[in-house]
């Protein structure tokens, strides 16, 4: 499921559809059931810019979170 959400600003409800659906789009508010989330560079896992434009890989940690699939290894890499 989801774990992040971007929180309505009420800034934004004088704000054109269009300019409302893209600030909606974003994500990064944590949901409570994590304890960490951050967003890496994928090749050296560097922290990158907030800035709503630099992308990068989300790596979350909480307890949604599972290592792999039970008692089979391989779906991992396929998924």
């Amino acid at each position: 499921g989801p774990c992040t959400v971007c929180e309505w600003n009420p800034e934004w409800d004088s704000l054109l559809p269009d300019e409302q659906a893209r600030l909606k789009a974003r994500q990064g508010v944590k949901y409570v059931c994590l304890d960490g989330l951050q967003r890496v560079r994928n090749e050296t896992l560097e922290p990158v810019a907030k800035d709503g434009v630099t992308i990068g890989e989300v790596c979350i940690r909480g307890n949604m979170v599972f290592k792999g699939y039970l008692n089979n290894p391989d779906s991992g890499d396929l998924a």
